[in-house]
């Protein structure tokens, strides 16, 4: 799982997302939108030719989840991704605006090593 983040002024969109599937299969556009409740998940889709009552078009995903239950665990797991790799960024940021580089050793500081 691939979750790119980032913010369009005048738009809800705060990451996109691919998806690996038993690494055979891959989805790609699924979209992180911050809503009135919070940040949830979009499949990708396609805008038909239909109109709906307010007068704008009519979008259907490609690709979905079936069940409710898959549906909770693919939000958690696309959420849980986007917000580490919000971490990632601002840490990143943080660590450039100290005069430090992605990669470089941080001098005079213990940090655990991997």
């Amino acid at each position: 799982m691939a979750v790119t983040p980032f913010e369009k002024e005048n738009s809800s969109i705060r990451g996109l997302a691919r998806m690996y599937i038993a690494d055979c299969f891959a989805v790609s556009n699924i979209s992180l939108i911050m809503g009135k409740n919070g940040l949830f998940v979009s499949m990708p889709s396609y805008k038909t030719n239909q109109i709906d009552e307010n007068n704008r078009s009519v979008y259907r995903d490609i690709c979905f989840p079936v069940t409710a239950e898959f549906r909770g665990k693919l939000n958690a797991l696309l959420t849980d991704a986007y917000e580490k790799s919000v971490a990632e960024v601002q840490e990143q940021i943080r660590g450039q605006e100290e005069g430090f580089m992605p990669g470089q050793d941080f001098p005079d500081m213990n940090l655990p090593t991997r």
